[in-house]
């Protein structure tokens, strides 16, 4: 993301602005207010960027982390970050599996989660589920 330089003639402040929205690069195009005065501050230009990749083609260059290709820099990290994310996703699926399996069973969206297991939700639990949404809705309205 571009980093926009400023000076502000008023007081002589030279600062920086992250932009990160196309609006604010629109609306601060020309200048900006100065955080120190809060004059009109001309924009100087864009900053240079801190970085650069200085790696090559897959197994040209043989320098590992400045690349900027992140398969070609850590070839073992991702490995091992693939493996514990594919273990991980194993697990929210199978989760996922058994809440709808126990919504198509019991008929109803509303679980409960009792000492870490998944349970449809009791009547109990759904009077005090409705009385809090009605209370926001009220809420709502009246502000």
């Amino acid at each position: 993301m571009p980093v926009y330089e400023y000076r502000c003639e008023p007081c002589g402040s030279e600062f920086e602005e992250l932009l990160t929205q196309l609006d604010d690069v629109k609306k601060y195009a020309q200048w900006h207010p100065c955080p120190s005065c809060g004059g009109r501050a001309e924009r100087l230009g864009i900053s240079v960027t801190n970085f650069k990749f200085a790696g090559g083609v897959r197994g040209e260059s043989g320098v590992h982390g400045n690349s900027g290709v992140h398969d070609l820099d850590y070839p073992s990290l991702d490995k091992a970050v693939g493996r514990s994310s594919e273990k991980k996703w194993q697990r929210i699926n199978a989760q996922r599996a058994e809440r709808e399996k126990i919504r198509r069973e019991s008929g109803t969206n509303a679980l409960s989660k009792i000492d870490g297991k998944v349970a449809p939700a009791n009547p109990e639990v759904l009077k005090v589920r409705e009385a809090a949404i009605s209370k926001l809705e009220q809420v709502k309205k009246s502000s």
